[in-house]
């Protein structure tokens, strides 16, 4: 690997780390665990009860991980889980009224934050980031498939 290439993946990696540290903050400040937190962000970002399976595809945490921080929602009161009549195994989480107002006063917050510095970046400078970051996205599950580092499924 060349230095100029190990160089931009270790400023990625870095870029990726400072991320996760704001948003982890955020959590911590709320007195949430980082998986409940993006779960409630979710849940707002969505507009509509999301199920578990589609929390995991959203998500980079285990399984076992959004079941727990689910769980630990709705003993706050803050979701509930609703059967789904046509997929016996698969439950809705809604947020409740209590759950709403929670929101409103933490992940609403995250919200202006992002929507803030959206702004200051603008429109021409976003629509940039999105491309480049999807363009490598791409470029990477090719790399990635080339070396059978990742399965059929997820090409």
């Amino acid at each position: 690997m060349d230095k100029r290439t190990k160089n931009y993946l270790v400023s990625m990696g870095k870029q990726e780390k400072q991320f996760d540290a704001l948003y982890r903050s955020a959590a911590s400040v709320f007195r949430f665990p980082d998986c409940s937190m993006w779960i409630l962000y979710y849940l707002t970002m969505e507009g509509k009860p999301l199920t578990q399976h589609e929390l995991i595809d959203r998500m980079m945490f285990s399984k076992q991980t959004i079941h727990s921080a689910v769980a630990w929602l709705a003993r706050k009161g803050w979701v509930q889980l609703e059967t789904i009549p046509s997929a016996r195994t698969s439950k809705n989480i809604l947020l409740t009224d209590e759950g709403q107002r929670i929101v409103e006063e933490t992940v609403a917050r995250i919200l202006s934050a992002e929507a803030r510095a959206v702004k200051a970046m603008g429109k021409e400078k976003m629509d940039q980031y999105i491309a480049l970051h999807e363009e490598l996205s791409t470029l990477l599950r090719e790399a990635f498939a080339d070396q059978k580092l990742i399965t059929a499924t997820e090409e």
